[in-house]
This record gives C-alpha cells, structure tokens and sequence, in this order.
C-alpha cells in the first residue's frame, strides 16, 4: 500500500479552504459539515495506510462520500460552472439564477476521455459546453491528491469521484457529447462508469444519444509543446452495438502519446482557480516564463488581488484573450517582437541577445505579463489621482502590483537568457495497463 504524504494533505486541504471562499461555501453549515466528514475521513484513511482498511471503515468512507455528493447534487452543484458561481453567489436571487443557469446548462453537459480536462473544456466551450471538472462541484475538488500517490488509495476519495461522475450523467438532458482521444479505452471512466448511466437513460428516452468526437494529437510527434488536439470523426451513439464499434486506441504508441500528453497538461495547468500560494510565494501557479498557458483554459477569469484582502482587479477571459491575441500577430518575426519587448519597458542590451537563442512564446510570455501589468499600474495611478487617494498612501493592491510590475522587469531579461528548450522525449515507449490507467485519475 502506497505511503501517505500528511503534509500534502494538509497543502490540500488549505486549497480547499480557499476555493470554498471564493465559492462562499463556508457559509453553508450542512454543506460544510459534509465536507469536514469527507475530508476527515481522508485524513484517517490516510493515518492508517500501514494496515488493511476493515469494512466498517469503507462503508463510513463510502457513506460520507455519497452525502457530499448528495449535498452538491441539491445546490445544482453539478450543473453550474465554478466561474459562474463564484460571481453570483452573493447577490439577492442567487438560488433563483442558480436553478435557471442548471437547467439551461443541462443541455451542454460534456463528458471526455484521456484529452485532459483543459483541451476537452476548449471544445467544448464551442458549444458552451461544461464538463465535470468546470462544474462548481467538480473544481472544487479536481487536482487535489490528499497526500496519497494515486485516487484509488483512498476508497472514500475513489467513491466521491466515481459518484461525481454518475450523478453528472444523471444531469445530461436532450443529449449528451463526448470528446475522446483515439477513441474509447476500455478501463476509462466513460466506459466504465459513464456510459453504462447514460445508455439507461437513451433506453428510457430521457436522453436522445450521445455524439462523441474522435480527437487525435497534431504537432511534432518529437516535441510534445507542439501538440494540440485536432478533431478526426465524429460518431452518433444510441445503442450498447454503436458503442462498441467506436474507435479502439491501444499499443505502446498510443499509450506513451497519451502519457506524455497528460504529464504536459498537468505541468502546465494546476487549478486554475487557486489563484494564490500557499507558501506565500507569488499570486499564480503560473511561472513567468509559461504565464500564458493560463490564456489556454477557456473558462478562467484572470484577476489580480492583494495577499491582504479582497481581489479588486478582474479582467474577463475576452479581454485577456484580446490582449495575447494582439501581441501574438505582433510578433511574428524577431523584429516585432523586440519591438513588443521595448514598448514594455524590458529591453535591455541582454534581450538582443536572449531573442536569437530563445523561443518567441517564452519572451512573449513576459512581454505580456509586464505590459498587462504596466497597464494596470497606470489606470490605477490615474484612478488614485482622480480620487485624491493618493496622499493617503497606495493601497495593498496597488503596493502588489508595483512590486510585480518591478519583479517582472527585473527579471525578464536574465529569465529569458536562462532558459533553454525542453529537449526532445525519447526512450523506451510507456507500456500502461488498466491497472495503473484507473489509478491516474485521468479519465
């Protein structure tokens, strides 16, 4: 039985804590104690990993576990976004928008298959579509391991997610979409779990189908940072015989494809809704040099805020998006982007020579984090003259942000001189078994 780390349960359950306030959650009494019990449990199961887990011990993991599920299931949970909730949660008729954006939201449900949670969210956001781990719920929860080296060390952390995903299907109306990467594999959680749910619900004509697209990666086959996901089929699925004759994936290639697909998105991703440290060390789990993967996540809202208080700068993911965009066409050549770099105030005689070594994306990066954060500053200035806040002193945010703005300026350079291209993956091919594949809970 695999070690427990206590002191990653503890990181945990502090990213928990915080992701409960930006939902304003730890208000609800019941639901809290819910959750307590859940975590509580983790805690204990986590103590006792040296011994074998008796059977009463399961049944009070896997009894906590349903009532936590339950409790979201009740506050449309399953059926609202993270981001939505974390807007509206304080108005007046929130439990009124709640129940209406469920219901319109019932139609959108995305279910997915080893893409990854990010690429598949991108997708589906074509269609307005949610999957699971962008529902209030399911990101409150995604990426936090609890201090064990896979899900399925913990039978109660295993029953919560195998119910988030049943009580998810439950939620589906009209018809359902799936995004896959080569197809369906076997020992996945769509197959095991997922679709059995959701062909009951097609037989009692709840449900009209399920179109499920076919994603292959397209990009280097040598360089994973080149990798995106590209749509290949597309099938309508209505009967166990339909299912069954989806695309298959299979074979060391595939598998080790997939591996290096799903460690470069978990290197890259975090949560991006824990927009704090817990060590105090910086606002983001974004380095400089990668800050606009966060720009790849379609249902993020990006903020700044001070570690002292409230946030009090948002900037929509359109504007954002803009912005990157903007600098993107910008720099399509070395020239346009020392260009970028100097309107942000980085250019010093060592960025000359980092932009003939380094890769655009990685300057342009920090080109875009400062100017983003020189524009912030500015308005903010404006705005405190404006007010006649300024003789008082800058405000915790705005001390923040100046800090940032110089941290970033300071750094561009020698950042950008230091870093060097991720070398090509090689080795012998990652052979995955359905052991292993059900313990990474990567669907």
């Amino acid at each position: 039985m695999s070690k427990f780390d206590e002191e990653k349960f503890y990181e945990c359950k502090e990213i928990l804590r915080h992701r409960v306030e930006n939902l304003n959650m730890h208000h609800d009494v019941e639901l809290m104690n819910y959750l307590n019990a859940y975590v509580d449990q983790l805690h204990i199961e986590g103590k006792s990993t040296h011994r074998p887990r008796t059977a009463d011990e399961i049944s009070t993991g896997r009894q906590r576990a349903d009532k936590l599920v339950q409790a979201f299931k009740h506050r449309n949970g399953f059926r609202v976004s993270y981001d939505w909730w974390r807007t509206h949660n304080r108005e007046d008729d929130f439990r009124e928008k709640r129940i209406r954006e469920a219901e319109a939201n019932s139609v959108h449900l995305y279910l997915w298959s080893k893409t990854e949670v990010n690429p598949a969210a991108m997708v589906a956001a074509r269609d307005d579509g949610l999957p699971l781990e962008k529902t209030a719920a399911g990101a409150l929860m995604d990426k936090l391991p609890w201090g064990y080296a896979d899900w399925s060390s913990s039978p109660t952390m295993q029953r919560l997610w195998e119910q988030f995903s049943v009580v998810f299907v439950e939620g589906i109306e009209v018809s359902a979409n799936a995004v896959v990467l080569g197809g369906v594999v076997e020992s996945s959680v769509l197959t095991r779990l997922e679709w059995p749910h959701l062909r009951k619900k097609i037989e009692d004509g709840s449900v009209l189908g399920m179109r499920v697209r076919v994603m292959k990666l397209a990009g280097d086959p040598r360089d994973s940072r080149t990798w995106s996901l590209e749509t290949v089929a597309g099938f309508d699925v209505n009967t166990q015989e339909e299912f069954d004759a989806l695309p298959r994936p299979s074979g060391p290639e595939f598998w080790s494809s997939q591996k290096r697909w799903h460690d470069r998105q978990m290197a890259g991703a975090g949560n991006s809704y824990d927009h704090f440290d817990t060590r105090g060390a910086g606002a983001s789990q974004y380095s400089l040099h990668d800050f606009s993967e966060v720009f790849k996540d379609p249902t993020v809202t990006v903020w700044l805020s001070s570690l002292e208080g409230e946030r009090e700068l948002t900037e929509s993911p359109k504007q954002l998006s803009r912005a990157v965009t903007s600098l993107l066409k910008r720099a399509t050549t070395m020239s346009s982007l020392k260009r970028a770099m100097t309107m942000s105030s980085v250019e010093t005689s060592e960025t000359s020579e980092s932009l003939e070594s380094e890769s655009e994306g990685d300057l342009l990066s920090l080109s875009t984090l400062n100017i983003k954060l020189t524009a912030i500053q500015e308005e903010m200035t404006g705005k405190s003259h404006e007010t006649g806040r300024r003789e008082h002193g800058d405000s915790p945010t705005e001390n923040y942000v100046n800090s940032l703005v110089s941290a970033v300026q300071e750094y561009a350079p020698p950042a950008a001189a230091g870093v060097q291209p991720a070398s090509s993956q090689s080795g012998q091919p990652h052979h995955e078994t359905a052991s292993n594949e059900r313990n990474r809970r990567s669907r």
